[in-house]
């Protein structure tokens, strides 16, 4: 059964070819309208807002601190920065964002679309398109799996990124289908963030009579994911990517500083502000 058509502006497959224009959303379904991204001038501040966070989380804001400060303070700063060095407690802060088990393959079939959130992507070698950066292509080898065992559409979401030739959804919908041989219906190309991510996506999936989503993000994303596609009125079946045990205290390598363990606790610290500042803000 054909689905019905997507709104105006929206990147999808029609009598096998592929329109590429940019998509915006379009009319809610007569339903209800989710509701609308939170419109702000954000844009101009974009690099100024992404240097604070930069300067603000850790563990670059404990050593901010450290140098701006003295005495114990200062002290107490740079201890933490290299406590959170090590894997042992980066790791288990960054589990304590994991809230939901795996989703078997079959499960999927529950849902009435494929979501797939965007994270990052790096420029091609020379005259090469764009490609998905290492956490995207984690969450587009999930949902490729899931939209093949349960034959569900796959909706791709995600917006223009500084120093790309292409958007985020450009680059994973070319990914799933040269790289996974999966095809995408929707492709959302205009959000900045999770936010938008849910908030211009909610009206696609609408007018194709869908209110159950496969929500495929990491792990450690998944809580404010869906509570943003949750607040426009969906129903989500999380589909965490990334799980990873808890490497055991015993092990040695759990007690050797690593940039990566900064990270994780970078990512730790992003997500419970961002928990946050969603529980703050009116809906």
């Amino acid at each position: 059964v054909p689905l019905p058509p997507p709104p105006p502006g929206c990147i999808t497959p029609h009598h096998n070819q592929i329109k590429k224009t940019r998509c915006v959303g379009g009319a809610a379904s007569r339903r209800g309208a989710g509701r609308q991204p939170r419109q702000t001038n954000a844009e101009g501040y974009r690099p100024l807002y992404s240097l604070l966070k930069a300067l603000l989380l850790p563990p670059v804001g404990l050593l901010v601190v450290a140098l701006l400060t003295r005495g114990r303070l200062s002290l107490t700063c740079l201890t933490l920065t290299l406590l959170l060095s090590l894997p042992a407690v980066s790791d288990r802060l960054l589990h304590r964002l994991d809230l939901y088990p795996p989703l078997p393959p079959e499960r999927a079939a529950a849902g009435g679309a494929i979501v797939i959130l965007s994270a990052e992507a790096t420029p091609g070698p020379e005259t090469s398109p764009p490609q998905p950066g290492a956490l995207t292509l984690i969450r587009l080898r999930q949902g490729a799996a899931l939209a093949r065992a349960s034959h569900r559409p796959v909706l791709v979401t995600g917006g223009a990124v500084e120093g790309l030739s292409e958007s985020l959804g450009a680059v994973m919908r070319r990914s799933l289908e040269t790289d996974f041989q999966v095809g995408v219906t929707w492709s959302e190309t205009a959000s900045r963030n999770t936010h938008e991510n849910a908030a211009l996506s909610a009206p696609l999936l609408r007018a194709a009579g869908i209110d159950t989503v496969v929500l495929v993000t990491h792990f450690w994303h998944m809580p404010r994911a869906v509570l943003e596609f949750e607040r426009q009125g969906l129903k989500v079946i999380p589909a965490p990517a990334g799980c990873t045990a808890l490497p055991p205290l015993t092990g040695w390598r759990s007690w050797i500083p690593s940039v990566k363990a900064w990270q994780a606790v970078y990512f730790a610290a992003h997500e419970a502000g961002g928990i946050l500042w969603f529980r703050l803000m009116p809906p």
